[in-house]
């Protein structure tokens, strides 16, 4: 899949969600899809994410978060600001849910 979220999701997702869930210390050993021939296939389709791409691929965190802030530019809509806000206004019930039972 040559789509932003084919790259950024994790080959072996569902394994390490699983562990992750079940252990009280356990920490997630995600591994990816990079190959070259599907990030070429990405880039050529979807060009404004190459920054972005090359950011993950060498681990550079400031420039992840300055290219993504152009690549993921994202318009609200005036009726979906008052909507959360109208959400946030009200205090949400208390739990002491676990974080298996949100999962």
């Amino acid at each position: 899949m040559a789509s932003y979220l084919g790259i950024i999701t994790p080959t072996n997702l569902a394994a390490e969600k699983e562990r992750f869930f079940s252990s009280n210390n356990y920490s997630p050993q995600l591994e990816y899809n990079w190959s070259r021939q599907t990030i070429d296939r990405f880039i050529q389709k979807t060009p404004k994410g190459k920054p972005l791409v090359d950011g993950m691929l060498s681990q550079d965190g400031m420039a992840i978060t300055a290219t993504a802030s152009n690549f993921f530019d994202v318009k609200f809509r005036e009726n979906d600001l008052k909507f959360a806000q109208e959400l946030i206004a009200h205090t949400p019930i208390s739990s002491n849910g676990t974080a298996e039972a949100y999962a």
